[in-house]
């Protein structure tokens, strides 16, 4: 049986290949950055360098969002406000309108470009002063020409096979003392999920590996901390094939789009989120609508089929309607680089074989 998406695991190969200059290469047109361990660190780190500024702790976020991006603005003491992406993350609304000096998020969804967003951040900064972090997390490798940001974050994560590594890029020069704020005080997540990825590779029974990424990965989740990018994950970094991750991904969201769009049952229950992607967009996966009762079922299924796809993200209840649709109805289809176009056929068959139950 195949298994299709999951973390991606560390193959051995990997640490044989050549050295490239992967890292200079992401920051070459940013002078002002910093590498940490994770993209929570590093919106923490904005933050620090925020109080620095003189911002005001009030803060504007997509209510669509996870949970971790809202971690650092707690533990800074910051007044959350929420706004709405809308039904289909393309219209938002509960926009802010007391801007000056507050800070304000945005996401750049599945690796393409919030251009709704992008267009009302033109208009308001032209008259107004506040700060800008742009959540790049889902477009690690997106390449998107704007001038709008004060904070650029990225994570390498969901991409590659590190176990951390994550991007803070400043447009002005960063006056925190990164050291002093530093604390190497991550490396029971990290080695979790070294052992983890590592053994995932190795084998096929989930008991060897998921409960060693899970457990690491709840360590961040009780608590925030800053450390620097790992060793092991800057010697990985060095080796990824950055533009055949890219080229593999898309070309993966390309083939599952037309098969999907070609079967009639599938797309009678299945509504993707997004029918196209420009050439700068590398996307995270190919996210589809399911009906909400059958959201659930669907998903337990593929799993059962050795098919894991993520939910972005389950957010609380008493969020907007039309995000709380979203949140309710989407699932995430791998489609990442180690999948190849037999594992696609086997996933739009399992998809077909579930829907052909549905209406039986």
């Amino acid at each position: 049986m195949y298994r299709v998406g999951g973390d991606i695991e560390i193959d051995v190969s990997l640490l044989l290949s050549n050295k490239k200059r992967n890292l200079e290469a992401l920051t070459k047109e940013y002078p002002h950055h910093l590498w940490t361990g994770t993209g929570r660190a590093a919106i923490l780190l904005a933050l620090e360098e925020l109080e620095i500024r003189g911002a005001e702790r009030i803060a504007y976020l997509p209510v669509y969002i996870c949970d971790s991006v809202v971690q650092p603005f707690r533990e800074k003491n910051y007044t959350i406000h929420f706004y709405s992406m809308g039904a289909d993350l393309k219209t938002p609304d509960h926009l802010p309108q007391r801007l000056n000096n507050v800070v304000f998020l945005f996401v750049h969804y599945f690796g393409l470009e919030n251009k709704a967003i992008k267009r009302w951040l033109e208009n308001e900064r032209s008259t107004k002063r506040f700060f800008v972090i742009e959540d790049c997390v889902q477009a690690a490798f997106s390449e998107f020409d704007n001038e709008l940001f004060d904070f650029k974050i990225y994570s390498y994560r969901k991409f590659t096979p590190q176990p951390d590594g994550a991007l803070l890029i400043s447009k002005e020069q960063l006056q925190l003392n990164f050291n002093k704020l530093c604390r190497q005080d991550e490396k029971d997540f990290l080695f979790g999920q070294v052992e983890g990825k590592i053994r995932r590779s190795l084998s096929k029974d989930e008991s060897e590996f998921l409960s060693l990424l899970k457990s690491s990965e709840s360590r961040l989740d009780s608590r925030m901390s800053v450390g620097r990018m790992s060793e092991f994950s800057v010697f990985l970094m060095e080796r990824i094939d950055i533009e055949q991750i890219k080229k593999k991904r898309k070309e993966n969201w390309s083939v599952f789009s037309n098969l999907i769009e070609s079967d009639r049952l599938i797309k009678k229950f299945l509504t993707p989120l997004y029918t196209t992607i420009m050439d700068n967009e590398v996307p995270l996966g190919f996210p589809v609508l399911v009906p909400v009762d059958l959201r659930n079922s669907l998903r337990q299924y593929l799993i059962n089929h050795n098919i894991f796809c993520p939910i972005h993200w389950i957010i609380p209840q008493k969020s907007f309607d039309n995000d709380m649709k979203i949140s309710s109805a989407i699932l995430t289809i791998p489609i990442d680089q180690r999948i190849s176009e037999e594992h696609i056929l086997y996933v739009v068959e399992e998809l077909h074989q579930f829907f052909l139950e549905v209406i039986k």
